[in-house]
């Protein structure tokens, strides 16, 4: 069913935004991928989230975010596709061996945009068969290149 019901009021356009913040937070995804997901994947904004305001907008927030995701997976649309610089599908990530010490602490980094993996997966791959074509003066890491010390003997 999609009644395409509109957003009346600012209660409902801030209980609108709440949404998807809270499911970007749950989530760890990008607001635009979260609204694309309940507008252009389903209809879920305007035939459950506005429609159901006045009952939803008194339940918790945990409740909230539970509620909009079950709703999602009904209406498929809960597999949302993440993407790591890697050529295999990595189904299990082992956090337990990553490094310590990254820009970001331990982790898995993942986006869901295609072209940025795509492109990074690409840099790093020029990079470790010497085929980097970038202007950059220097490339270093252990992502990189994995030839840290060559390359900064290279300077010295």
């Amino acid at each position: 069913m999609m009644n395409n019901e509109k957003i009346k009021n600012s209660n409902e356009l801030e209980f609108a935004v709440f949404c998807i913040e809270n499911l970007v937070a749950k989530l760890g995804v990008d607001a635009i991928d979260v609204y694309k997901a309940l507008t252009k994947q389903s209809d879920i904004l305007y035939d459950y989230i506005i429609p159901e305001y006045e009952v939803l907008h008194t339940q918790s927030k945990e409740y909230i975010v539970e509620d909009i995701l079950v709703v999602m997976k009904e209406r498929g649309v809960d597999d949302m596709i993440f993407y790591h610089e890697s050529f295999l599908e990595v189904a299990k990530p082992d956090l337990m061996h990553s490094r310590p010490n990254l820009d970001f602490g331990r982790g898995f980094y993942v986006t869901p945009l295609y072209e940025q993996a795509e492109k990074w997966l690409d840099f790093i791959l020029n990079c470790r068969t010497g085929k980097d074509s970038t202007d950059y003066d220097l490339v270093v890491g252990g992502i990189a290149n994995d030839k840290v010390f060559n390359t900064i003997e290279l300077f010295f």
